[in-house]
């Protein structure tokens, strides 16, 4: 919740250069749902790699939500 009302501030106050706040809706196939955590797992950690890479004078926070919205019967 508090990362989520952070994004919220910074929607308004963090200049645009400075941010990427996006998002997308996706129909998906539910079963692929394990190995798009995985594909997002891996995404984070090379980013996090290129980012620390040099010489650091900001910290950013990156935060990815992947949620159905919509409800499947069982």
């Amino acid at each position: 919740r508090q990362v989520i009302q952070k994004a919220l501030v910074a929607v308004d106050s963090c200049p645009q250069e400075r941010k990427d706040i996006s998002s997308m809706v996706i129909a998906a196939d539910s079963r692929k749902i394990k190995i798009a955590k995985e594909k997002i797992k891996r995404f984070r950690r090379q980013l996090c790699a290129f980012l620390e890479d040099g010489e650091p004078d900001s910290v950013f926070h990156l935060a990815l939500q992947l949620y159905p919205v919509t409800e499947v019967e069982s």
